[in-house]
């Protein structure tokens, strides 16, 4: 009896791997669309993290970036403990001053003194990184 009930069983599975007896079809064009990788660009990666502080005493951090032309800028917000929100700031060309988001940074990733504009500010603000002199 349980040769009786194994042998079908064992038939369908077989017949059931064997398939059709014809080749699967491959598709004939690709049904994922490609890019042009040649010219796909990186973001600039970051090459320097400094904190400044500032002659109102206030603290700007600035992430300058590998293109020598922008660089990303956040300060204390107003809310204690609250994680600062950085702002792109970006240069026409590599040295110039960095605008973007209300700022306006000059200086660069090598430089120990940096004028800064934040937003709403009528003046500038000249901050340092290290121990001032």
């Amino acid at each position: 009896m349980r040769n009786a009930v194994l042998l079908p069983v064992l038939l369908l599975a077989a017949y059931n791997q064997g398939g059709s007896g014809q080749p699967d079809a491959q598709p004939t064009s690709d049904p994922v669309p490609r890019i042009d990788e040649s010219n796909v660009q990186l973001p600039p990666s970051i090459v320097a993290s400094k904190s400044f502080r500032c002659k109102d005493n206030s603290l700007v951090h600035i992430d300058f970036l590998s293109d020598d032309r922008s660089a990303n800028v956040s300060s204390e917000g107003d809310k204690p403990g609250a994680a600062p929100a950085a702002v792109h700031v970006e240069a026409p060309a590599a040295g110039g001053a960095m605008t973007g988001g209300g700022w306006t940074v000059k200086g660069g990733k090598s430089d120990v003194n940096v004028t800064v504009t934040p937003p709403g500010a009528t003046k500038p603000l000249s901050c340092h990184t290290g121990p001032q002199k």
